[in-house]
């Protein structure tokens, strides 16, 4: 049983841990600049910062949380995505559901929303739906098929030969 990974690793961290990692941690620095100002060095003169440069790191904190929030709600959807044999193993990171390579029916290369993420769409629903999204670790260069993308595309294929030689031979008709 081998089982490696199609996902890209960082996957999990910048979905979920660096849209709250930043939003809190930039808001923190900016209320500093509101409550105790002279907490902060500015040219190293504690609390020597310009009057305006709060407004301005209000300002950029608001349009850049709703910037990393606008990421995070385009790439939630993405899964972790490992091959196991003849399967597909994909996860939300709470749950894993194991997809046969045989009920892959197509795989593209996606330039929006997540330029570079591969879609696998399938013939039967599953938990995450009929469509797998992910970042795949190995990715071609601007647009072009990667390794992650030509790997998936012949696993699917050899998948489907297999399943097609297995409907091809005889069947045991159980007595009446």
């Amino acid at each position: 049983m081998t089982r490696r990974t199609l996902s890209w690793s960082g996957t999990f961290p910048m979905m979920r841990l660096f849209p709250v990692l930043w939003s809190v941690g930039f808001g923190i620095g900016t209320l500093m600049l509101w409550i105790a100002p002279d907490s902060i060095p500015y040219d190293g003169v504690p609390g020597g910062e310009p009057p305006e440069a709060k407004w301005l790191f209000l300002a950029a904190w608001v349009v850049g949380t709703a910037m990393v929030a606008g990421f995070a709600a385009l790439t939630w959807r993405l899964k972790r995505v490992r091959v196991e044999d003849d399967a597909l193993l994909v996860s939300n990171f709470r749950r894993e559901v194991r997809v046969p390579l045989r009920d892959v029916v197509g795989v593209r290369q996606r330039l929006f929303p997540v330029a570079g993420s591969i879609t696998i769409d399938l013939a039967r629903e599953t938990p995450f739906g009929r469509e797998i999204t992910f970042f795949p670790q190995r990715r071609g260069l601007f647009g072009a098929e990667g390794p992650t993308m030509r790997e998936l595309r012949a696993l699917v294929s050899a998948a489907g030969e297999v399943s097609a030689r297995d409907d091809a031979l005889p069947r045991a008709v159980p007595a009446p």
